[in-house]
């Protein structure tokens, strides 16, 4: 079986001038059995993203989305683990493999019990079924399936905290002793889930209108406590001008000259780190942002560990823990029986959380997605988290062949996730999922319209 995919243009042939967008819901030129089809897929990605943050105790808490996927590999195992498909993301698939084969071994070695080790394995499980199926998924009609998704993903948020509410909102209402529902939380989470719909309609409409979007987001998340979301669509609104400004590329043949637009591109986006930093410490210690954010911000920058790792010891004790057991890991959600924990708070000169201790002795923590692969699973998962890094890091220095219509979400989602591999728990699997097949697909050209790819010299592969 073959498949006809765009190739990726020269890297210094410019950005692609798609052909006009004429929106709607059919496409035209094509059968009405094939925009039929088309529709259909698209009430599935609305339903999918409905289904993202709607959760079901079954061996732990797993998404309806999640289930879906479990449901239809069968039917979908032959396309969606067809090589074709599985090349659009490298190694990423069978590295996700040696992750589960490694919390597997990991779980036998250490004996876990069987039902923590059934919640641990199923994350990358879940990664292992997931990430094939989304990718085939959106090799078709990607753009307007990524509109419908991300749609669906805003009421799911909202109802998530009311019914078939998930592990992590329980969990905090059992140490908490309530369900915590402010902005920073979960509004903040909503808010950002809206504006990513609107950077993927309004950016082929007005990229300034778009960019103004983002940055008044950042501005308001910020404002409101939410520092990492709002400096992503900050940073992601000023990566995509650049990538605009070099042609949509930071790498040439040219060696010269890919150093030149990478350590330009690299100043920039540093400096307009360090000035978002800036005017948030100075608003933060005045008091500007609430008693609040002022309080945070004591606290953290007082820490021995800086601002970014102050308040962050469960991320610190997951690179203690990691280092005393590089290769093999601890198991299942394990039990801080060496102290991991009170040596990261030692370090930081912080007094231990005392919510760490109200449900008895605490798990490990970590925090990261990454950690919490390497720590619990060994290092498969290192190795995993990893090339998902590389793989959207790859795609940052790359040109976005549908710029068009995703230049600016993909910069905002990839530095999103980025940040949340390294610095968020371990959750949100499908919406990783569905950007990984968004940058897969658009390598090829595939999120392209049919009439767009029409306008390009295309080739076979087999």
């Amino acid at each position: 079986m073959s498949v006809e995919l765009v190739p990726l243009r020269h890297a210094d042939s410019g950005p692609i001038q798609s052909a006009p967008d004429r929106g709607g819901w059919d496409t035209p030129g094509l059968p009405p059995s094939r925009n039929t089809s088309l529709q259909r897929g698209r009430v599935f990605a609305f339903l999918l993203g409905l289904g993202t943050r709607q959760q079901i105790n079954v061996i732990g808490y797993l998404p309806f989305a999640e289930l879906a996927l479990l449901l239809m590999l069968p039917l979908n195992f032959p396309r969606a683990f067809a090589p074709a498909n599985l090349r659009k993301t490298g190694w990423m698939v069978p590295l996700c493999f040696v992750w589960l084969a490694s919390a597997i071994f990991t779980d036998i070695y250490r004996g876990t019990d069987w039902s923590l080790a059934a919640r641990g394995i199923a994350r990358a499980l879940v990664y292992c079924i997931a990430i094939p199926q989304i990718v085939w998924f959106f090799s078709t009609d990607g753009y307007k399936k990524a509109v419908w998704f991300t749609a669906g993903t805003v009421p799911s948020i909202i109802l998530s905290q009311f019914i078939f509410r998930g592990g992590v909102i329980e969990g905090r209402e059992r140490t908490y002793g309530r369900a915590i529902i402010d902005f920073e939380s979960h509004w903040s989470m909503v808010l950002g889930a809206a504006i990513l719909l609107s950077l993927l309609v309004l950016y082929r409409r007005s990229r300034l209108l778009t960019h103004g979007v983002a940055w008044a987001t950042g501005v308001f998340q910020i404002a409101n406590g939410s520092r990492s979301a709002g400096a992503v669509f900050l940073v992601g609104s000023v990566l995509c001008m650049l990538k605009r400004l070099t042609g949509g590329n930071f790498l040439s043949r040219d060696v010269l000259l890919s150093a030149v637009r990478s350590a330009v591109a690299g100043l920039v986006l540093a400096g307009v780190s360090y000035g978002i930093y800036s005017l948030y410490t100075d608003a933060a210690a005045s008091g500007r942002l609430g008693e609040k954010a002022q309080d945070k911000y004591v606290t953290q920058s007082s820490s021995r560990l800086g601002l970014l790792l102050g308040g962050r010891e469960a991320f610190v004790s997951g690179i203690i823990a990691a280092f005393d057991s590089p290769v093999i890991g601890y198991g299942s959600w394990p039990l801080d029986n060496e102290g991991f924990y009170l040596r990261a708070c030692e370090l930081s000169g912080r007094d231990p959380d005392p919510n760490f201790y109200k449900l008895g002795y605490p798990l490990i923590p970590t925090h990261s997605h990454v950690m919490c692969a390497w720590v619990e699973n060994g290092i498969g998962g290192l190795f995993f988290w990893s090339y998902v890094i590389f793989f959207y890091i790859r795609q940052i220095l790359r040109p976005v062949v549908d710029e068009k219509r995703l230049g600016l979400y993909l910069a905002v989602a990839v530095l999103s996730l980025v940040w949340h591999i390294l610095f968020s728990p371990m959750a949100g699997r499908i919406e990783q999922s569905v950007v990984i097949a968004l940058v897969a697909n658009d390598a090829y050209g595939l999120t392209l319209d049919a009439a767009q790819r029409t306008l390009y010299p295309r080739r076979r592969v087999a």
